[in-house]
């Protein structure tokens, strides 16, 4: 276990939130199925954190671009030509609410991994929900936020906070695909939270600050390769 994991685990920090969704693993994989035969899939934008295999489509981007999957500039957030080709996906989206930032279906081949790195700011703490969605997966991808474990199963609503270390590895013999939504919380998208994760704020913030400084030197120190595996 990484040390940035245990310092969560031993302070019993809960990272990840199943919210109050599901959604129809059927309809989600037929609207799947309509885009990736119609769009092709784009490299993701960093691919130095990963061994390949990192590909996404962007569904809401800057400027509705079909050719950007990162954050940067200021251009607002719309929906890309993707979105037209996915019902189901609107109405998830609707239900959801909120401001739209990024929303993107992000694939990981087969036997490959995303090393542990942090997402700066990708926390409802700093106000920026980032939720996901499970298109296709199998209990062979491991995902881990710090010490937790994701077992995300399709259809499922699920939270977790990406300003702490997290590592994947998809293990199976398939490509895994998961809907990853950016958006602005909002009163309806906070009382999917149990009150119990709002109330712990505060000691995210503290144990946080540890842990991403524990991380960074320990990068900095021991360099990539300490990073690629769990």
């Amino acid at each position: 276990m990484k040390p940035w994991a245990l310092m969560t685990k031993l302070n019993r920090l809960v990272l990840i939130c199943k919210l109050d969704r599901v959604y129809d693993p059927t309809k989600l994989l037929q609207d799947f199925e309509n885009l990736t035969n119609s769009v092709e899939a784009k490299m993701h934008f960093n691919p130095n954190g990963s061994d390949g295999g990192w590909s996404g489509v962007p569904i809401y981007s800057r400027g509705g671009s079909m050719d950007r999957l990162d954050s940067n500039g200021d251009e607002p957030y719309q929906p890309t030509m993707a979105l037209k080709l996915m019902p189901y996906f609107r109405e998830v989206l609707k239900d959801i609410g909120g401001e739209m930032h990024r929303v993107r279906l992000l694939g990981l081949d087969p036997g490959k991994k995303i090393f542990w790195h942090s997402d700066d700011g990708e926390s409802m703490d700093f106000g920026r929900v980032r939720l996901h969605i499970p298109i296709i997966t199998n209990s062979d991808v491991d995902m881990y936020i710090s010490h937790e474990k994701c077992e995300w199963r399709p259809g499922e609503l699920w939270y977790g906070d990406f300003t702490f270390p997290h590592f994947l590895f998809n293990r199976s013999d398939e490509t895994r695909y998961h809907l990853v939504i950016d958006v602005e919380p909002n009163e309806r998208i906070l009382q999917m939270f149990p009150k119990s994760y709002l109330d712990t704020a505060a000691k995210r913030g503290r144990i946080r600050k540890q842990v991403n400084l524990v991380y960074k030197i320990l990068r900095k120190s021991l360099g990539r390769e300490y990073l690629k595996n769990n």
